[in-house]
């Protein structure tokens, strides 16, 4: 599906809703401040993995609800910094918390699980609807080991067609990812009807 210009200008409230309520999270886990390399709503043509940073082995940690799975994406060491970040500010607030997960694919499961979520939550307050994710899948390896991989697990889900990608920085860490978030048709047209947010 490939969006067209009326579709976007009434989608775009919602991704830019999406987007900074991403942005918002980020920054409360990894204490510092996050910015937008890019943001884009296209249909599902290209490769999933295509805006992933770097040529390093991948982190994908991805998380599925009806009507769609989103999936944050990182190389290597950007998900080693982004986990030390996030481990050390919990540290600060919750010492109990090293003991039970201490480590960093433990803690992007985390990090995953929050700013994952913050896209559907505002598009489901947006609709008036509940929606409940899956816990996180934990994906590692490289960008051409892990499309097929991905590519047939939606297969199997079937349906997808839109894609919101998200692709973000931290300059003091520093770090990037991306955040991609695929719906299926049924799911977009409850988006255009949803209420401004």
């Amino acid at each position: 599906m490939k969006p067209t210009a009326e579709q976007r200008q009434a989608l775009e409230p919602l991704m830019d809703a999406a987007l900074r309520r991403t942005l918002d999270l980020f920054s409360r886990l990894s204490g510092e401040a996050w910015q937008t390399l890019s943001l884009s709503l296209e249909g599902l043509s290209g490769p999933l993995l295509g805006a992933a940073p770097g040529s390093q082995p991948l982190h994908v940690i991805q998380l599925s609800w009806p009507g769609g799975t989103g999936m944050l994406i990182l190389n290597e060491p950007d998900g080693l910094t982004l986990s030390q970040a996030y481990l050390v500010k919990t540290i600060k607030t919750r010492v109990d918390w090293l003991d039970r997960r201490a480590l960093p694919a433990a803690a992007l499961a985390e990090i995953a699980n929050i700013v994952v979520h913050a896209a559907p939550n505002v598009w489901a307050d947006a609709c008036g609807i509940g929606l409940l994710l899956s816990v996180p899948t934990l994906w590692r390896g490289s960008a051409q080991e892990l499309e097929p991989q991905l590519r047939e697990r939606l297969r199997q889900a079937g349906g997808f067609s839109l894609a919101l990608t998200m692709e973000l920085s931290c300059e003091r860490l520093p770090a990037r990812c991306s955040v991609k978030v695929l719906m299926t048709d049924p799911f977009v047209e409850k988006l255009l009807t949803a209420h401004p947010v």
